[in-house]
C-alpha cells in the first residue's frame, strides 16, 4: 500500500515545486497527494518549505502526524536578530523531523553543522520545465535574440545581496545594460506587470534603498508571470546570483534552460551545478567577471546539459517517488 503525503507548501502566484509544480506531477501518477490538508488517510506530511515549519509542527502534534522537512536553505541565524530566531525555531523542527531532506549536497552538510542532526537524504528539487518549454515553442527560432541587459532574480532580502549587482552595474559599467530586478516579494495586488513598491519595501530590507538609489536610472523592479519571467530570462544576457549564504536558488538553473550565461557568488559555488561565480561580496571581482567574454566550451556545455536533466520536474517526482516507496514498512508510524 503507498502511504498517503500531505504536502504542507507555500501559496506564491508563480510555479514552484514547493507549491503544485510536483504535486500535480505525482498525482498524474496516481499516488494519493494531499496539498495544504489532512485526512484520517494522511501517513506523512511533507514540509517543503522554512516558512511553512511552524505549521508542519502544529499540524504534526495536533494529529500525531510525522513530518519529512525538505530543506531548501538555511542559515546560521547571524544575519540579525529576526534571522536568529527564526533559524533557532527551524533548527528545532529539523531535528525532531522523522526524515531530513536536502535539496543540495552543500546544504545537506550544512544542516549536520548547524542542526547536529545527521541521516540527511539529498532529494534534489525541481524548476518548472513544461512552461520555459511553453514560452520557446511560441517563437520560430530555437533561440530568443539577446538584448543588452542583465538580470537579478528574487525577493530584495538583505541576505541575498541584491545591492552588488547594482553597485556593480554602476561602478563597472559604460555604456551601461539595462539591470532588472525581478522580484516575488509579497505582493497583494493582482499583477499588472509592476513592481509593487509598498508590499515589497515593506517586506524586504533593501527594497527601498535601492529603489531610491536606482532613481532615474536605467534600472527596472518589476513582478512578472512565469511566461513573461522566463522571457525576460531568455532575453538577457546574463543573470546574477549573488546571495551570502546558502545553498542555490534555482534562478541561474532556470537560466540555462532559457539559454543564458550565469554568474554566481563563490558562497554558491556547489559541488552539484559548475556554474560559473565570482567572489561573494567583490565588486570589483565581479565586474571583472562581467566584463570577461564568456566562452562556450562544448565539453563544458554538455556536461552541464547532462547535470541539468537532474532538475526537471519528471526527473525529481522519480526521486520523490523512490523516497516515498522506501516509507512503505513505516507506515504503523501514524497514529492520528
Amino acid at each position: 500500500m503507498r502511504p498517503v503525503i500531505s504536502f504542507i507548501t507555500p501559496s506564491p502566484y508563480h510555479k514552484i515545486y514547493q507549491n503544485t509544480l510536483l504535486v500535480d506531477e505525482l498525482r498524474k501518477r496516481d499516488w494519493d497527494i494531499q496539498h495544504n490538508e489532512t485526512t484520517e488517510k494522511t501517513n506523512y506530511l511533507l514540509c517543503t518549505s522554512p516558512s511553512q515549519a511552524d505549521r508542519t509542527t502544529e499540524i504534526s502534534q495536533k494529529y500525531n502526524i510525522p513530518y519529512i522537512t525538505w530543506v531548501p536553505d538555511i542559515g546560521d541565524g547571524s544575519e540579525g536578530i529576526w534571522e536568529h530566531l527564526n533559524f533557532i525555531k527551524y533548527a528545532a523542527h529539523i531535528r525532531a523531523a522523522y526524515k531530513v531532506w536536502s535539496i543540495c549536497t552543500k546544504m545537506q552538510w550544512e544542516i549536520i553543522r548547524l542542526t547536529g542532526r545527521y541521516d540527511v537524504d539529498l532529494v534534489r528539487p525541481c524548476i518548472d520545465n513544461h512552461t520555459i518549454s511553453s514560452v520557446f515553442s511560441r517563437f520560430e527560432t530555437p533561440l530568443f535574440p539577446k538584448k543588452n541587459q542583465m538580470i537579478v532574480v528574487g525577493a530584495l532580502h538583505h541576505w541575498k545581496q541584491p545591492h552588488i549587482p547594482f553597485l556593480t552595474w554602476k561602478e563597472a559599467y559604460n555604456p551601461k545594460p539595462k539591470l532588472i530586478y525581478l522580484t516575488y516579494g509579497h505582493l497583494d495586488k493582482p499583477l499588472d506587470g509592476h513592481y509593487n513598491k509598498n508590499t515589497m519595501g515593506v517586506n524586504s530590507l533593501y527594497a527601498r534603498q535601492l529603489m531610491k538609489e536606482a532613481r532615474g536610472l536605467d534600472v527596472e523592479f518589476r513582478a512578472v508571470s512565469d511566461e513573461e519571467k522566463y522571457k525576460i530570462i531568455a532575453e538577457s544576457k546574463i543573470l546574477i546570483c549573488s546571495d551570502s549564504f546558502g545553498t542555490f536558488n534555482l534562478p541561474p538553473i532556470e537560466a540555462y534552460f532559457c539559454h543564458t550565461h550565469v554568474l554566481v557568488s563563490d558562497t554558491h559555488e556547489w559541488i552539484d551545478l559548475p556554474f560559473r561565480h565570482f567572489k561573494t561580496n567583490n565588486i570589483l571581482d565581479l565586474g571583472n567577471k562581467l566584463s570577461s567574454p564568456f566562452s562556450d566550451d562544448k565539453n563544458w556545455l554538455s556536461y552541464l546539459k547532462k547535470k541539468m536533466q537532474e532538475y526537471t520536474i519528471e526527473s525529481c517526482a522519480d526521486r520523490l517517488e523512490e523516497q516515498f516507496n522506501n516509507l512503505n514498512g513505516n507506515l504503523e508510524m501514524k497514529k492520528r
